[in-house]
């Protein structure tokens, strides 16, 4: 582990001494509790970055988002009720997502949600403006909402819908890129997920080698 670099040198300033043999003691013996100071803030900051490195490249990094849905916003369309009566589902299924939580309890809590934004996308689909924008909202959403159960897969499969059919490609382009790095990252770390509970007691540390 590298401790620092040359462009990394840090410059300490001592305070004033009144004289030469105050100076002189402080050489002789402050220097040396210094240096201890300076050696466990650098090896701090290593173990700091060394955590952020493996955590950014190799492991899952708890965050806090805020995301939306398409909604109904007009009061007069026949769905305008179902729509709100899915968002509140969602945003209530939602709000159980934890990093260290079991996954399987809020997509069963999703089930209704993913059912019927399926099933308006299998009711509107005459091809006119407002069915476009309501099979739209349906593709994005679940798009979404596949992609915080995990489900890349069908995360991608509902963004693709929206390149392929020309709802709106440049969302379904994001979320098809969204679904594809999750992909990914599930593939290289060989989780089936990105919610466990982390067991920190379990895990051990090096070995340590005593001489007999």
């Amino acid at each position: 582990m590298i401790l620092g670099e040359r462009d990394q040198k840090r410059i300490y300033k001592s305070e004033y001494f009144e004289n030469i043999a105050e100076a002189k003691a402080y050489a002789k013996f402050g220097l040396i509790m210094l240096a201890g100071q300076l050696t466990r803030e650098s090896i701090e900051t290593a173990i700091a970055d060394l955590n952020s490195n493996l955590t950014y490249n190799y492991g899952f990094v708890e965050v806090k988002a805020t995301d939306i849905l398409w909604i109904l916003s007009s009061k007069n369309h026949p769905e305008y009720e179902a729509h709100r009566r899915a968002y509140v589902a969602f945003k209530q299924a939602l709000g159980h997502l934890a990093s260290d939580g079991p996954l399987e309890e809020v997509r069963n809590e999703m089930k209704p949600v993913i059912e019927y934004f399926t099933s308006v996308k299998k009711k509107y689909n005459s091809g006119d403006k407002n069915d476009r924008k309501m099979i739209y909202a349906s593709c994005y959403n679940l798009s979404k909402i596949y992609y915080y159960l995990d489900d890349a897969d069908a995360a991608m499969n509902e963004a693709n819908e929206l390149v392929m059919n020309g709802y709106d490609s440049k969302h379904g382009q994001f979320l098809e890129a969204a679904a594809n790095d999750l992909k990914t990252l599930l593939r290289d770390s060989k989780f089936k997920n990105r919610h466990f509970p982390l067991r920190i007691e379990q895990y051990e540390g090096p070995g340590v080698i005593t001489k007999k």
